[in-house]
């Protein structure tokens, strides 16, 4: 009986942390989004160059699945990943929009 409660118990605390974890990514990842969109804004209102711009969101993004768009002097920037725990499936997602433009 007490071994299979501390089974359950150990069950629950690593779906826990599991979450939490993936929670932690989540978070990681819209940080990641939305420095890679501000900086891009930059680079885009320093050079004008749109190529450049999102050539540097898929350097520093390359961990996930990124997408850069330039809207007039706005850059857009999307992440996905997919999750790493196979017990909690899904996909994580990111969007982040930076530059002068409303």
């Amino acid at each position: 009986m007490a071994i299979g409660a501390i089974s359950a118990i150990l069950s629950v605390c690593v779906m826990v942390f599991g979450a939490l974890s993936l929670s932690s990514q989540a978070t990681n990842m819209r940080n990641s989004a939305d420095l890679a969109a501000i900086s891009a804004a930059q680079i885009l209102a320093d050079t004008g160059d749109p190529v450049q711009a999102c050539s540097w969101v898929s350097e520093h993004m390359s961990e996930y699945e990124a997408a850069c768009e330039i809207e007039g002097e706005n850059v857009h920037v999307s992440a996905r990943l997919d999750s790493p725990l196979a017990w909690l499936p899904g996909l994580l997602k990111a969007d982040a929009v930076a530059g002068p433009e409303p």
